[in-house]
């Protein structure tokens, strides 16, 4: 059993967990999801991610999505949003609501960015908490606002919407992306994701992208990359059948 299976089968133990505790947490504060959107967007085109912070796929994809906002730009939006398997992850729970706190403070990407850089360090420490206090002092925050934002029920009800939204739309694992609330699926490739972003902003605006990285005869632009092309996590799709558990492509 490689170590990609041994993570599915965690994040669908952790989602069955996350789907009873959902409708456990959601009797009690009630809040509105998140709505962690930059870049303009100009081209109508919003790309959304359902992430959690210590998932090691999402962390795979983080400089892939650097790279997309950093190609397209204003062209268009990306907008994060809470997928947090707590069942699975001990210190998910925790990074969701350093970063939430963080927003109240307009700092949500800011701290999102540094859990996605440092997920290795956090990721096995015994007191999360303290860590997160080190990065928002990091970012200049008013700690004692961060505090009392960290602790509100308030700040874990938002990161709960977020978790039913996403129930809502079929989420079953992380990453799962949309583009204009519309489900796509994972790319296997820096490539295909270029290229499905590419496609909706065609359909949307009727032209090709401004800031495409593809050449009128279709040659991808390899210059795009900073430094090395990043690596792509191994692929999965949903069984329905089984409850929406993610399978990797070795079970198939």
């Amino acid at each position: 059993m490689n170590k990609f299976t041994i993570i599915m089968a965690a994040v669908v133990i952790g989602f069955i967990a996350v789907i009873f505790m959902v409708r456990e947490d959601t009797d009690r504060v009630e809040a509105d999801p998140s709505s962690h959107i930059v870049g303009e967007g100009t081209s109508g085109v919003t790309l959304i991610e359902y992430g959690d912070f210590q998932c090691p796929a999402c962390g795979d994809y983080y400089p892939l999505i650097n790279m997309v906002k950093s190609v397209y730009g204003d062209e268009i939006s990306f907008q994060f949003r809470h997928y947090s398997l707590f069942g699975s992850f001990p210190n998910s729970m925790a990074a969701h609501l350093a970063a939430e706190a963080a927003g109240r403070q307009d700092k949500f990407f800011e701290m999102h960015d540094l859990l996605y850089e440092r997920q290795r360090t956090w990721s096995e420490s015994n007191n999360p908490r303290e860590v997160f206090e080190g990065y928002a002092e990091e970012l200049e925050l008013d700690m004692e606002q961060f505090r009392e934002d960290y602790g509100d029920p308030r700040t874990r009800a938002v990161v709960m919407a977020d978790l039913q939204r996403g129930n809502d739309q079929g989420v079953t694992g992380t990453p799962t992306f949309f583009i204009n609330e519309e489900r796509i699926d994972n790319p296997t490739s820096v490539e295909d994701f270029f290229a499905i972003i590419d496609e909706y902003i065609e359909r949307e605006t009727g032209e090709p992208s401004q800031n495409s990285p593809f050449s009128e005869d279709g040659e991808f632009d390899e210059s795009v990359f900073d430094e090395e092309q990043p690596e792509m996590p191994p692929g999965f799709d949903v069984d329905e059948s089984i409850e929406g558990a993610p399978r990797t492509e070795e079970e198939q």
